[in-house]
């Protein structure tokens, strides 16, 4: 994504400027980075965030591996607020499926505005009905 010959996954995901830029943005407490060891960092990662911050940070990294892939693949990065403000949708969407579970509000934490928050929920949805797959319909009798 940045040009460099030994992209590992700690590069990648967390120090990288790109990938910089949206830890910085999404105001969540990151702990610094001082091996190149990127389950090390995620294990310090997992012991000073909360739930809610785990989870965000968890769509985090997800989006931030989309946007590498789109990157390589597409020759298209995402600017770091929008990959921001699909997490921030994806955790919404997630919580709205699993109300079962106890979650406190979520306080932001991509410091984006409610309405572009609000925006990238309304297309996550829009485009999670646009894209639902229903399953091929099939004869074989252990399928049934």
């Amino acid at each position: 994504m940045c040009g460099m010959a030994n992209e590992d996954t700690m590069y990648a995901l967390v120090s990288c400027d790109y990938a910089k830029s949206i830890w910085s943005q999404s105001h969540l407490p990151i702990p610094i980075n001082m091996t190149n060891v990127f389950y090390t960092w995620f294990s310090e990662l997992l012991n000073i965030l909360d739930t809610n911050q785990v989870i965000h940070a968890a769509a985090i990294l997800y989006y931030i591996w989309r946007a590498r892939n789109g990157a390589v693949w597409d020759a298209c990065l995402p600017r770091p607020r929008r990959v921001l403000a699909s997490a921030a949708a994806v955790v919404h969407a997630w919580k709205q499926a699993h109300p079962s579970r106890d979650h406190t509000p979520m306080q932001h934490a991509t410091g984006l505005p409610n309405a572009v928050v609000q925006n990238a929920q309304v297309r996550q949805q829009q485009g999670v009905a646009e894209n639902t797959l229903q399953p091929p319909e099939t004869h074989a009798p252990l399928l049934k």
